[in-house]
């Protein structure tokens, strides 16, 4: 089942390349069946009922080879009692070796349906994402800034740290390069998870960008070979989708909304052009009614405005929403401040 599963998610490639190519959006083959796929890691999928189960006195029955076997387990704490609370529904589970620990990992998916009522939400937040700043929320009220330069950091110092044990060469350098590698596969998925948690909040409507297909769109032809590295590292999927499920899981809800003109539509008069974000920088300025503010809280701020409309279910002609009752001037950074020293972590005022 999972080779098979691996074979057609690579013709559904090769068919989305074809497609883009057809589009114009790209130029390069996908190459992806000139070798079989190989599988490294000691990771096999189990059913739940046939191949697993759970029983009494937090213990785990998993077939095997040889029979069944009977092993105990351990767990966060409200993982364990969501497994005994039997509210979700239990899911086909992975079973995971690690190497570093030595130790089997038993990976469940659980689920459970929920309804939400979208009139209970008493906040609606905008949310911004690229790779200059992570996310950029607009709440309505206060608009948070979260930079991306301190994992980028990382991730340079990382890939130099590869880079230098790679020349060397040695045993340890390749044992040492295996524990890195897990370092920075670890890296992007807990600060996406750390940062969902500030966005997912309880009766909060979270909109998102609709960034499917964006990756072909990205120009890759890029002279800085960082520069290009970090536009093919972007992990706003893994961002999007724990936004999702996290505001379902603390009662809030949060859907996607449309990303066209996101960062070059002025949210007071929806004028849109390339001109009002000169030289793709952090100030957005309308050339029709001279509206000033922060480039990537404008981004924000018209996912937050789309979704206010969403909510309301019906399609309003002119401004797509109330002016905002915000003070332009005196709202998120100085974005020439904010080029000049981008290493600030910085929150809005």
């Amino acid at each position: 089942r999972r080779v098979a599963s691996t074979y057609q998610g690579e013709w559904t490639k090769i068919k989305q390349n074809a497609e883009h190519r057809k589009l114009g959006y790209t130029k390069k083959y996908y190459h992806g069946l000139e070798k079989a796929p190989e599988f490294k890691s000691r990771t096999t999928e189990i059913v739940y009922g046939r191949d697993y189960s759970f029983g009494k006195n937090q213990t785990a029955s998993v077939n095997t080879l040889e029979g069944r076997v009977r092993v105990a387990y351990e767990g966060w704490t409200p993982h364990v009692e969501r497994l005994r609370s039997g509210e979700w529904k239990i899911g086909t589970a992975k079973l995971w070796y690690d190497k570093g620990r030595k130790a089997l990992y038993l990976i469940v998916p659980i689920t459970r349906e929920q309804s939400v009522d979208l009139n209970d939400m008493t906040q609606v937040q905008g949310v911004d994402v690229g790779m200059r700043y992570l996310a950029v929320v607009d709440t309505g009220e206060k608009p948070i800034f979260v930079k991306g330069s301190p994992i980028h950091h990382k991730k340079r110092h990382l890939q130099r740290l590869r880079k230098r044990l790679q020349e060397k060469g040695t045993r340890s350098a390749k044992r040492r390069l295996a524990a890195l590698s897990r370092r920075e596969r670890r890296l992007t998925p807990d600060v996406n998870h750390r940062l969902s948690r500030k966005i997912a909040q309880p009766q909060v409507l979270v909109g998102i960008e609709d960034l499917t297909h964006i990756r072909v769109k990205i120009n890759t032809k890029r002279k800085d070979t960082e520069e290009r590295r970090q536009a093919e590292q972007w992990a706003f999927a893994d961002l999007h989708s724990k936004i999702l499920y996290k505001s379902s899981l603390y009662g809030g809800y949060a859907t996607r909304q449309d990303a066209h003109y996101t960062s070059q539509g002025c949210p007071r008069c929806e004028h849109k052009s390339k001109n009002n974000r000169p030289g793709k920088g952090l100030l957005f300025t309308c050339e029709a009614c001279g509206y000033t503010l922060h480039a990537d809280l404008v981004g924000g701020r018209n996912v937050r405005l789309r979704t206010l409309v969403a909510r309301q279910g019906r399609t309003i002609t002119g401004r797509v929403s109330t002016v905002p009752d915000v003070d332009s001037n005196d709202t998120g950074p100085d974005p020439v401040e904010e080029s000049r020293n981008p290493l600030t972590l910085v929150r809005g005022s």
